[in-house]
């Protein structure tokens, strides 16, 4: 019984997908991208947290 549980979470899990939002300002965070702090790994966290769809962090 605790398989099939396992089974039918994984499916969800597989078919349901997060929206990709910017958490920040998305004017901000279009303008630190001009600035390239999408890439620069002393920010990369902070921009992953706050401006993951600005950046393309979300996987597409």
């Amino acid at each position: 019984m605790f398989l099939y549980f396992l089974c039918a979470l994984l499916l969800l899990n597989a078919f349901t997908t997060e929206a990709c939002i910017d958490a920040g300002p998305t004017e901000q965070c279009k303008e630190w991208k001009a600035e390239g702090k999408c890439k620069d790994p002393s920010m990369q966290g902070y921009m992953q947290a706050f401006c993951a769809s600005t950046c393309r962090f979300c996987g597409w």
